[in-house]
């Protein structure tokens, strides 16, 4: 029985408890509530001052957003100047790879076929990324340039290889019958 005695106590001890921290909370509330009533006598001026209190919250919240957005579009801005600048390098080594990998080396710092850069890439500001870039533009459209012109002298050269072929295998046929006259005199 001296069991069920210490149970009863704890609990009878613990519904004490809980009806003193319950009349300790509600004179808290009731103490705030009095303090409200004191600073805000009428119901109307305690509904303005809230009503400025969560237009000041908002208007914070606002400029934190937008200072975020702010952040984030420079970020991305940085982020497509890097992919863009990325992009042309591929580009340039691309035109490279086109049959000019000799001027592979005149490019510092442009990733090779693997696509591992040989110096390491930093992250640089936006207007140096596109100064970089008008940069290697000019270079990649002066190779394409002397791509284009290889290409033309080679075509060229091709056709007249092709016209000297033809002319030669004109003349070699022209010369056969003769040939194969000589061959059938010498027989004889």
């Amino acid at each position: 029985m001296p069991v069920l005695k210490r149970t009863s106590h704890a609990i009878d001890a613990a519904k004490a408890a809980r009806e003193r921290d319950l009349k300790h909370w509600q004179r808290r509330v009731d103490r705030e509530d009095m303090r409200n009533e004191l600073v805000y006598k009428s119901d109307k001026k305690r509904r303005k001052s809230t009503k400025t209190q969560q237009k000041m919250n908002h208007y914070e919240e606002m400029s934190m957003r937008n200072q975020d957005i702010v952040a984030t579009n420079e970020r991305t801005a940085k982020n497509n100047a890097y992919i863009a600048s990325i992009k042309a390098q591929r580009a340039a080594e691309e035109a490279m790879h086109a049959g000019m990998t000799s001027w592979m080396n005149s490019l510092g710092g442009v990733t090779t076929g693997d696509g591992l850069s040989k110096a390491k890439t930093k992250m640089a500001k936006t207007g140096a990324v596109s100064a970089k870039l008008a940069k290697i533009a000019v270079h990649v459209a002066s190779i394409k340039n002397g791509a284009t012109q290889n290409a033309k002298k080679a075509a060229a050269h091709a056709a007249g290889a092709k016209n000297h072929a033809k002319k030669a295998a004109a003349h070699a046929a022209a010369a056969k019958p003769h040939e194969m006259d000589d061959q059938l005199e010498e027989e004889e």
